[in-house]
């Protein structure tokens, strides 16, 4: 074999050589992208199995909340009915006394008390304000009396009465309490720019019964008043 062909081989053999480690950095450079997971769907079956399991916890949390108000709705009628028990302040000492339910008897003492409550807050005033006299009356009669009364005051006092100085007291309260109703006198002395001028009164009530309340635990309302001077 001449030079030459030697020398031919060999470049050969070097070319070859180059271009494998080409070939190879080429493969070191490409990144290698693993697929992404692609995302899992419920099939039927499952999706329907989900919602049957929740309807169930739902149905189940409804009967537990039904069922724990009926409990709390039964100790409240066992508390209702059951006999209260009273702290009583009795010389520096708390005494625990049980008290016994029962209909207060409605008398002539109570109707009478009423009266005597409705005469003091309709009557008795230091300043004429018809709203604050209509809710001071309110406990005593019923809402349409008290919507009858708010009228009459704010004329007496806007047209009667317009700019003076007035203030109202109440004495020598009767009530008499008949099978026909309830008959009440007194006196007001109503005071005019410091002038006292008594007059005497008469009134005309009935009464009906109502719902007991704190302010009035006889349940007995006022709902019809006549109101008249006696000479």
């Amino acid at each position: 074999m001449s030079e030459d062909e030697i020398k031919i081989n060999k470049e050969e053999k070097e070319n070859v050589e180059i271009q494998e480690k080409e070939t190879k950095n080429e493969g070191n450079d490409e990144v290698i992208k693993s697929p992404s997971p692609s995302p899992k769907t419920l099939s039927p079956v499952d999706q329907w199995l989900g919602v049957t399991s929740e309807l169930n916890f739902q149905k189940k949390l409804s009967l537990s909340i039904g069922a724990f108000s009926g409990v709390l709705a039964l100790l409240v009628m066992i508390l209702m009915f059951r006999s209260p028990i009273v702290a009583v302040l009795n010389d520096q000492q708390i005494v625990m006394l049980k008290a016994k339910r029962q209909a207060i008897p409605i008398g002539e003492k109570q109707i009478e008390r009423i009266v005597k409550e409705f005469i003091k807050q309709r009557y008795q005033w230091r300043d004429l304000n018809p709203e604050e006299i209509s809710k001071k009356i309110g406990p005593f009669v019923t809402d349409g009396l008290r919507k009858k009364v708010r009228p009459v005051l704010k004329d007496l006092k806007n047209n009667k009465l317009k700019g003076k100085a007035v203030t109202q007291e109440i004495t020598d309260v009767e009530v008499q309490v008949t099978d026909k109703g309830v008959i009440a006198k007194f006196y007001k002395v109503l005071v005019v720019e410091n002038l006292p001028l008594v007059i005497p009164t008469g009134l005309m009530l009935a009464v009906v019964k109502g719902a007991r309340t704190f302010l009035n635990p006889e349940g007995v309302y006022i709902n019809r008043v006549l109101e008249n001077t006696i000479k």
